[in-house]
């Protein structure tokens, strides 16, 4: 039983309105209205939404890595194959196959797409090279087909440190009438985990595209000098809520050794 304080019009014998009348009635007690209404069960929808988010967590945590399995088996699967065997001529049957270190400087623009963060970052590469055919063409437009598969290291140092790191496969193609400049263009994307707290970016858990254009040249039987433009799109695939894209240019100088 709880009081129940109600406006009566009663008017006292001299006309004058009278003040509240206290009355007693009877109501169903409902304990979990009050505590709803002071805040007391918002722990436990707290508890339940960090439950929930440690759970989306490791289901990306697993698809990330299993992705990433799958583009190195893949990856493998190709460059074991038949199409190195592919019938015609080879500049230089030693040049099947070659490993690229690259490091260089990236940064966003905020004026393409959805992007908004300002990043820059300081990348580090190492890039094997697989070549799948042998060369095609006649004259300038001669050229080879391969594949790259790439394990980059990007370190955020604006707005703060920290690295990000991933697995990509890219299909490449190599113009090979010169041999002393090799002119190439690449395409492809992959899988990036980072820990940097970028705005709008929303998951740890990320997908990466990109596509460029590169040049090598010959200082060495053996080596080459690299240096490479490519445009590189990161973004959460809408897995998680905010997906602010980070659209960006990536300068990149390396060395090349060919096996």
């Amino acid at each position: 039983m709880i009081p129940d304080t109600k406006w009566r019009d009663r008017r006292s014998s001299s006309g004058t309105l009278r003040g509240p009348r206290h009355d007693t009635v009877g109501v169903v007690s409902l304990p979990c209205i009050p505590r709803a209404l002071n805040g007391s069960m918002a722990p436990v929808h707290s508890r339940r939404n960090r439950t929930l988010s440690r759970a989306t967590q490791q289901r990306n945590s697993k698809v990330f890595l299993l992705c990433c399995q799958v583009l190195s088996l893949l990856y493998l699967h190709l460059v074991m194959g038949t199409y190195a065997n592919a019938e015609g001529p080879r500049s230089r049957p030693e040049e099947d196959s070659h490993w690229t270190a690259l490091a260089g400087y990236g940064v966003t623009h905020t004026s393409i797409g959805n992007t908004r963060a300002h990043v820059e970052t300081v990348d580090f590469i190492l890039r094997h090279t697989r070549y799948l055919t042998a060369e095609k063409g006649g004259s300038w437009y001669r050229c080879r087909h391969a594949l790259m598969l790439e394990a980059p290291m990007h370190v955020v140092v604006d707005p703060e440190t920290s690295p990000m790191f991933g697995v990509n496969v890219l299909a490449s193609w190599t113009f090979t009438a010169s041999e002393e400049l090799r002119p190439y263009f690449f395409g492809g994307g992959g899988f990036l985990y980072t820990e940097a707290d970028i705005p709008g970016l929303g998951s740890r858990y990320n997908g990466n595209y990109q596509g460029g254009a590169g040049i090598l040249y010959r200082i060495h039987p053996s080596y080459l000098l690299s240096a490479e433009y490519r445009f590189h799109h990161v973004s959460n695939l809408d897995t998680e809520t905010p997906n602010a894209p980070l659209n960006s240019s990536k300068f990149l100088v390396g060395m090349t050794v060919l096996f």
